[in-house]
């Protein structure tokens, strides 16, 4: 079994204002080149793979409004439809007033590399800034709610034009010997987003903080902290074999408090070995986050055969700690995506309900394995009534509810399935009727909520 490493190349040059290349940014700002994040194929292991499956289909169409993509190069359009299923995957989880834009390079790279992709820009001083620190571009819009630098693309991202292992299906079921590009992509395009910052070692000596004089550091960087709780930028000296050892020593953890809140009782551990490398501090620990766990989508290792389609709680509080404004994962209202399609009476529906949990921007919630849904008959005239194997209560799993075996016994005219749960807007499917003798009029899609 292979597996993939994901290396974040993280240091960054300062380019002040007065450069050539700042005069497509207001010159009021601060900023500096964004390092792009290697991800490489790495050894053979023995471990067993894991699949973490996201199949859940996303509903809104303008989803794809919080990310603008741009395709260079001869990118296969299997390769497109799994790029744009990994951003929409992280339409749901975000807040976006500001569209991303995306630029996703088809190309040949380095012997074995993936794909790397990081901000284009970290930005500091711009209007709003919370603090002095710098803020990758795509943040940095947001929280100023205005395209600062609408010349440039917010990622940039580059795709092995010549890998011949990748993955192309949006199932989460990768073949054994395959790396799943979804998953990559949504790795790399988190790295874009913010999980990215400014300490390296070298040498004997470990630094953080945009240089020269290493004042200021990117967002993420104020949130580390070592075992005794003592913070990397500005607890440290930078340029010192103190703070190196402090950057290799297996003890690093992030401190925010929204990240911590998504791990009771403990600080989330950050990947620190102990022989520094491209991919410590700005992944997640991959002991601790191994394949399995709701966050392995930014540890550092990808086996093959291996996706993870979701965003889990701790990247999504670090991402509220650096600034990110996160959309609403709470269950709001049920939808059938897939509406009871009727038959005689008596015999199996043509299509068996499947009924969503959604968030309040239209989201199926993947995380939820909890609301309990109820399907019931309504309609007037006639004895129809309806049921399924295993009954009509159901609880999701992964935010969905799937029913079989289910039937409508005697006839009725005005018939609409219903599916509620307790605090949702429920769900109702068009009115149909069922007869005994001549045509039974199938149902389409439908969904009643609260606007």
């Amino acid at each position: 079994m292979r597996r993939l490493i994901l290396i974040a190349a993280l240091a960054a040059v300062l380019v002040l204002p007065e450069s050539a290349a700042a005069d497509e940014v207001d010159p009021g700002l601060l900023w500096m080149d964004g390092r792009l994040s290697d991800l490489t194929e790495g050894s053979v292991v023995a471990e067993p793979s894991y699949s973490a499956q996201d199949t859940s289909p996303v509903q809104r169409a303008e989803q794809n409004g919080s990310f603008i993509v741009t395709y260079k190069g001869a990118f296969p359009e299997d390769a497109k439809t799994a790029f744009q299923y990994a951003l929409d995957t992280w339409s749901r989880y975000l807040d976006v007033t500001v569209p991303i834009r995306v630029e996703a390079n088809w190309k040949v790279l380095g012997a074995g590399k993936l794909g790397t992709a990081g901000p284009t820009k970290l930005l500091s001083g711009f209007p709003g800034a919370p603090s002095g620190h710098w803020y990758p571009i795509a943040l940095a819009n947001q929280i100023a709610g205005t395209d600062l630098d609408a010349k440039s693309v917010d990622i940039t991202s580059n795709f092995a034009s010549t890998q011949k292992s990748f993955y192309f299906g949006t199932d989460g079921r990768t073949p054994r010997g395959k790396f799943d590009f979804v998953s990559v992509v949504m790795h790399e395009i988190g790295h874009g987003l913010g999980l990215t910052g400014t300490a390296d070692v070298v040498g004997t000596n470990g630094t953080i903080g945009s240089p020269p004089k290493y004042t200021a550091s990117a967002i993420y960087d104020v949130f580390v902290v070592n075992s005794n709780a003592k913070p990397l930028f500005g607890g440290f000296k930078t340029k010192t074999p103190e703070l190196k050892q402090a950057l290799t020593s297996g003890g690093l953890f992030w401190y925010g408090a929204n990240g911590v809140a998504a791990t009771p009782g403990t600080a989330p551990r950050l990947f620190a070995p102990t022989t520094w490398s491209d991919s410590s501090v700005y992944h997640l620990d991959e002991e601790t986050f191994a394949a399995g766990s709701a966050d392995s989508l930014m540890s550092p290792m990808l086996d093959d055969e291996e996706s993870q389609h979701r965003v889990g709680p701790v990247i999504r509080g670090i991402l509220s700690d650096i600034g990110w404004t996160l959309a609403p994962v709470a269950p709001a209202y049920l939808y059938f995506l897939d509406v009871p399609a009727g038959t005689q009476p008596g015999e199996l529906l043509l299509t068996q309900p499947k009924v969503a949990v959604l968030n309040g921007r239209g989201y199926t919630v993947a995380e939820d394995n909890e609301t309990v849904i109820t399907l019931s008959l309504v309609g007037t005239g006639g004895d129809a009534a309806l049921s399924c194997d295993g009954g009509l209560v159901k609880t999701a799993k992964e935010g969905l509810a799937k029913y079989t075996g289910c039937r409508i016994e005697g006839t009725g005219i005005g018939l609409r399935v219903v599916a509620w749960a307790e605090g949702l807007t429920s769900a109702e499917s068009p009115p149909f009727v069922v007869i005994r003798r001549g045509n039974f009029r199938g149902l389409t899609a439908g969904v009643s909520r609260d606007e």
